[in-house]
């Protein structure tokens, strides 16, 4: 059984782009003010479409921005994508590493391991001089498109869309703590003094942990959980070329005869496994 890899560089994507399937999980903070299916239509990796982190999600949930979608849902937009469940996913975004790791768990809450994150995303791929595609995807999924298609159907009818489903979701409840769970744990921590119990990261930035700034969205308190330890995302990435961002060791034959990447482009990373390592260790 073959091995799926977690990262994989920009030359090996490109070497094996018509053996997986991609998809643009781009998504910017409401402040940047920033389109990012907008973006997509403009340049996007040749056969990507594209998640709307903002659609695929639990549409029940208004009050609670991008939960979990359910199993079914999640299901029928994979199929939309003519993504199935055995097939190869490799996800990017337009940040280097970013949302496109939220959209590898989302699958792994699925059953669906064989998932890789382009490393240095679509800026990595740009930097190594690789083409893009301009032009909305056809199969591209909305939340409108989603809740009419379940309507529908729940009212046993048909349309056009209606065929064998490629995509069967097998969720995985461990990888999911719901707000019970984590309020018995946050408990547990604070009878056992933070030696039992399942250990709290924050990945945002450390003065919303801290309460120094203010939360992004109106209404949300200021500060952390109990017990929380902080490590922000910033802390696990790191900004390099793009020649660096590959290494050597994952190029193939051909792929080491290719123009070398533009070391003029900065791209965004993640750290090695020994850096991030430390970094945890450092946090506690």
């Amino acid at each position: 059984m073959t091995i799926t890899k977690l990262l994989v560089s920009a030359p090996w994507l490109h070497g094996h782009l018509r053996q997986v399937k991609v998809l643009d999980c781009s998504w910017h903070l409401p402040m940047v003010k920033r389109s990012a299916p907008s973006e997509f239509t403009k340049a996007h990796i040749p056969t990507a479409q594209f998640f709307d982190i903002d659609e695929i999600k639990d549409l029940a949930r208004a009050d609670l921005p991008h939960m979990l979608p359910p199993a079914e849902f999640f299901a029928t937009a994979m199929d939309r994508f003519g993504i199935a469940s055995n097939d190869h996913v490799v996800v990017y975004d337009s940040a280097g590493v970013g949302p496109a790791c939220r959209v590898f768990w989302t699958f792994h809450t699925m059953g669906h391991s064989r998932v890789s994150v382009l490393n240095g995303g679509l800026p990595a791929w740009i930097a190594h001089g690789y083409e893009t595609e301009a032009g909305a995807c056809s199969s591209s999924v909305t939340g409108a498109d989603k809740a009419t298609e379940a309507a529908h159907q729940s009212k046993g009818g048909s349309n056009e869309s209606a065929r064998l489903p490629l995509y069967c979701a097998q969720p995985q409840p461990d990888l999911v703590c719901s707000y019970a769970d984590i309020v018995g744990n946050i408990e547990q921590l604070k009878a056992s003094s933070g030696h039992s119990g399942r250990q709290i990261i924050d990945a945002r930035p450390n003065p919303r942990f801290t309460g120094q700034a203010p939360e992004i969205r109106p209404g949300l308190s200021s500060g952390h959980m109990p017990h929380a330890i902080s490590v922000p995302s910033s802390e696990v990435v790191t900004v390099t070329t793009a020649s660096e961002a590959t290494g050597e060791d994952s190029k193939t034959e051909a792929q080491s005869k290719m123009p070398p990447a533009s070391d003029a482009a900065a791209v965004q990373v993640l750290k090695s496994p020994e850096q991030i390592r430390a970094t945890f260790e450092a946090a506690g």
